[in-house]
């Protein structure tokens, strides 16, 4: 696995490199850098997991890992090892051909829940249930990696970063928006544009509910998260697997998602419209999630939560 971890990141550092070298533009420079981390964090899992650095000894973070262990038995060596190998070769090629970067996220994200959904084939559970294993195991092995603690990863990960990258979508989209006014003034572009910048703004509401929300430390965070996804659980009549991946995978990937398609259609004379209802749409349903989060600890937002969901 060490030998494997070392050449994967070898390709892939070398060939961002190589791609900075003849382009020095700010977009290669962050692909660079990305690598560069991306390698870093590879590198910190396996010497890790072979003795050379100390490594977070944490009863939740190896249950996580346990779930892809009782899938593969055996296998999960092999399995592991030859997902290494795929996933850096599609990061070379993605760096040296100049892959767009929705597209390579497109992939990466429908490889992972593809993965996810597969594992079900080597045990009786069903597809979400292996889904939201994998999940899991994911977020225990890069926190085991960095040297954190299930919880915290999790902590970090799912409300943070997550909330972070759903944001630097919209503040994407944001730019794009002005961006679009500024060749092609319109009422409906301006129009756009006006609803992609309240969108950051209920974005910044969404954050600030998170963080007051789940307050520190990371652990009492954790335990309040997964009292409240219980919580929903019982009310929506459902699982803590399935309010998992609809919280943190469906509704995560669709607002990028929403984001990413108002910036595709504002770009084309007659998406305007459509990326005016969309943008619309998608501050309606992060209003009703700040509304819900706010309210979490008592039974009017509970109500409203049930209410919302079930019509």
């Amino acid at each position: 696995m060490m030998t494997i971890a070392i050449f994967a990141c070898v390709v892939v550092l070398g060939t961002a490199l190589w791609r900075m070298v003849r382009d020095t533009r700010a977009g290669s420079v962050a692909v660079t850098i990305a690598a560069l981390c991306y390698c870093i964090v590879l590198m910190l899992a396996a010497m890790r997991l072979h003795g050379y650095l100390p490594a977070v000894d944490d009863r939740l973070t190896n249950n996580a890992l346990g779930y892809i262990k009782n899938y593969l038995g055996d296998n999960l060596q092999v399995l592991l090892s030859a997902i290494i190998v795929v996933v850096n070769a599609f990061v070379a090629c993605a760096i040296w051909w100049r892959m767009p970067l929705r597209w390579f996220v497109a992939i990466v994200v429908a490889g992972f829940l593809l993965l996810g959904c597969a594992m079900s084939l080597f045990t009786s559970t069903s597809p979400l249930v292996t889904l939201f294993g994998t999940c899991c195991a994911f977020m225990a092995a890069v926190g085991y990696a960095l040297g954190l603690t299930y919880k915290e990863f999790c902590v970090i990960g799912n409300n943070y970063v997550q909330a972070g990258l759903v944001a630097a979508s919209a503040l994407w989209l944001v730019v794009e928006s002005w961006l679009v006014v500024k060749r092609q003034p319109s009422f409906a572009s301006w129009l756009a544009a006006t609803l992609s910048s309240l969108l950051v703004c209920a974005y910044g509401k969404l954050f600030w509910v998170i963080c007051t929300t789940y307050p520190l430390p990371l652990e009492s965070a954790f335990d309040q998260c997964v009292k409240d996804l219980y919580h929903l659980a019982d009310i929506w009549h459902t699982t803590y697997y399935h309010v998992n991946i609809i919280v943190y995978v469906i509704a995560f990937v669709a607002a990028i998602s929403c984001n990413v398609v108002a910036i595709w259609l504002q770009h084309r004379s007659w998406g305007r419209w459509p990326a005016v209802a969309l943008m619309v749409a998608h501050i309606v349903a992060v209003a009703a999630v700040c509304s819900v989060m706010a309210a979490c600890d008592n039974d009017i937002g509970m109500i409203f939560a049930s209410t919302f969901v079930n019509n």
